[in-house]
């Protein structure tokens, strides 16, 4: 902003006392205008342009009260029901396991906290509409998938990696995948969709599968929410009965080529299989049957040698077993609430990335809810996926990071997203002249 200007050294001077720095851009904007609104009414009345401008600055008043009383306005909006909710679920889960595993130990839960710590402020901190502006997301997506299949590390890293790997990167790239490509129309969709899937196809595993469908979601979402800028409304129902035909149809064809195969025996008969997965499930929802609503069941020493605790995958089976079905079950609605509480938050944002974003994430955390409920429970034969923010270290650590990029777009709620128009946002500041001088007030569009 340069000095010498009246106007511009009164805006400078307000900025200086508004402490978040995001929101200068909006403020300085509506202040601007309506300092030049003012100072044109000035000139139509007959007033000279720089004594116009100057008697619109000496109606504002003085420029340290209004930016006190503008930091009071613009603040971030940190939803603290979400992040409290949040950080309940992996205490909880650092409780379970300490009490589960004896192995687990409290230096193990503080180098956890440590590291969750660090992945939520390290997410809060960035800001969500640059980063997934950049083109390197999508650079980062690919070369860890090729790293991770052709370049194995040592320790068995690479297994232990690659699930939240994808968990983190596929989605974000997709969302800004949409961004860079949606004024390709037509073309952008599927050169999306085939830029996103290649990794889940290179790392392939159940989880891509999971992942291959969460994705198509996320386009589907982008699709009639005008991401691509789609001529009608038929355009879109095809364009998306062509995505759900690509996702779908394989897996269906997958499923008739091999379904006299042993592995799909097992399912259907897991009894005639004791080494099956199908047999393992068998036993887990006999437990489950036996389980109290409060207190340890009395088998619980059969199921710690059918079902021996393997981490956060069964913690919830074990959680049932051990603790009864009510305070189990408090898990679940916790993730439930979270999840509802960062829904209305989401509807509520105005960037279409920042709300995209917001969406993947959601998408990411119900999907792992989904999963990991149903294979405790022992209705979906899969290998089971840790719950949200109960996991192992990384598990929980995405997570966290997971949910400080969702925060961040949360505080950016009334913000204009960068080199976009001001006017596109939800929220104006409505500038106000009272008896006492100039009141300042944020409203919805």
């Amino acid at each position: 902003m340069p000095h010498g200007d009246p106007m511009n050294e009164y805006l400078r001077c307000i900025s200086q006392q508004i402490r978040w720095k995001k929101a200068h851009p909006t403020v300085l904007w509506e202040l601007k205008s309506h300092l030049q609104d003012q100072q044109q009414a000035y000139i139509q009345e007959g007033m000279d342009p720089d004594a116009a401008m100057e008697q619109a600055i000496r109606e504002m008043g003085d420029p340290v009260m209004v930016g006190t009383q503008l930091d009071r306005v613009y603040r971030p909006r940190v939803p603290w029901g979400t992040m409290v909710t949040a950080l309940l679920l992996t205490a909880a889960g650092f409780y379970l396991r300490f009490s589960l595993e004896q192995s687990f130990s409290p230096g193990n839960i503080l180098g956890v906290l440590f590291l969750c710590c660090a992945a939520f402020l390290g997410a809060v901190k960035l800001d969500v509409t640059v980063l997934l502006k950049t083109q390197w997301v999508y650079g980062v997506y690919l070369a860890g998938a090729v790293v991770l299949r052709f370049f194995p590390l040592p320790w068995n890293l690479s297994l232990r990696l690659t699930p939240y790997f994808l968990l983190l990167m596929a989605p974000l790239s997709c969302v800004s995948l949409i961004h860079h490509l949606r004024d390709r129309q037509i073309a952008g969709l599927w050169l999306c969709f085939g830029l996103t899937v290649i990794p889940l196809i290179v790392l392939y595993s159940t989880l891509s599968l999971l992942l291959l469908l969460e994705i198509l979601l996320l386009m589907l979402y982008a699709i009639f929410r005008g991401g691509f800028p789609l001529r009608s409304i038929r355009t879109q129902l095809q364009q998306a009965a062509g995505l759900c035909t690509v996702v779908l149809l394989p897996i269906l064809l997958l499923f008739l080529r091999f379904r006299e195969d042993e592995r799909f025996d097992a399912i259907l008969h897991p009894q005639r299989y004791p080494n099956s997965l199908g047999y393992l499930y068998l036993h887990l929802r006999k437990f489950l049957s036996m389980a109290k609503p409060l207190g340890p069941m009395e088998e619980v020493e059969q199921l710690e040698r059918y079902l021996p605790f393997s981490g956060a995958d069964r913690l919830f089976t074990w959680s049932v077993c051990h603790f009864g079905w009510i305070p189990a079950l408090i898990l679940p609605l916790c993730m439930v609430v979270l999840l509802t509480k960062a829904v209305l938050l989401c509807r509520k944002q105005s960037g279409f990335l920042t709300k995209l974003c917001c969406v993947s994430i959601l998408l990411t955390w119900g999907m792992q809810l989904l999963l990991s409920m149903t294979a405790n429970l022992g209705i979906v034969l899969i290998s089971s996926i840790p719950f949200p923010f109960l996991g192992s270290k990384l598990s929980a650590a995405v997570n966290m990071m997971l949910l400080g990029l969702l925060v961040s777009c949360f505080m950016r709620q009334g913000l204009r997203e960068k080199n976009a128009a001001p006017h596109t946002a939800k929220t104006r500041l409505v500038i106000r002249k009272t008896q006492n001088g100039v009141d300042f007030q944020i409203r919805w569009r």
